[in-house]
């Protein structure tokens, strides 16, 4: 398509699944197609709403009622499907419960990137997701700062745009790699 992000949510991909079902696996998905599956994984932006800009916290609040209202929910565990049954207002039933896949472990870890950020001959301990106050990397920063330093690295992949997420406060660690996106 030509767009992307939301209008291309609600404009080129609605209308290229206007005849069958439109499966959106990131808690966005076309409001006025008829056939929509849309997969939220969490009620973070209700439950944790400092950890988002004011900005994408409202477009996803707003897409998410609407969602609910529209489509057919689906997410990745019980507890996500409560919570988001409460803040949607919505019957726990109506979400159905689809969990997250396993089989990216079993792929081998690209030496690229291991070569890249230094990490062959040093022991590290790694964080995945978006970089969200609710995921604690500043408590795991300030674990590590209590280690000898050097002893190990922190590495954090992840999302960290402050667009989306805000300002994530740190303390600082010569230690702590910030990685950001890595496939």
């Amino acid at each position: 398509g030509h767009s992307s992000g939301h209008i291309w949510d609600q404009t080129e991909f609605a209308w290229t699944a206007r005849n069958g079902v439109a499966l959106s696996l990131a808690s966005t998905g076309p409001l006025l197609h008829p056939r929509s599956v849309v997969a939220i994984h969490d009620a973070a932006i209700f439950r944790i709403p400092d950890a988002f800009s004011w900005r994408y916290r409202a477009a996803h609040r707003l897409l998410g009622y609407a969602l609910g209202k529209r489509a057919r929910l689906v997410t990745v565990s019980e507890f996500s499907r409560n919570e988001l049954a409460d803040v949607l207002g919505v019957q726990p039933t109506d979400i159905a419960v689809a969990p997250n896949g396993h089989e990216h472990f079993s792929m081998l870890p690209s030496p690229d990137v291991v070569g890249r950020l230094g990490l062959y001959a040093t022991p590290y301990f790694l964080m995945l997701g978006s970089l969200t106050r609710n995921k604690n990397l500043a408590l795991a920063v300030q674990a590590l700062n209590r280690l000898p330093q050097g002893l190990a690295k922190l590495v954090a992949v992840g999302n960290s745009k402050a667009s989306v997420f805000g300002h994530l406060p740190l303390p600082e660690s010569p230690d702590l790699i910030m990685a950001g996106r890595l496939d």
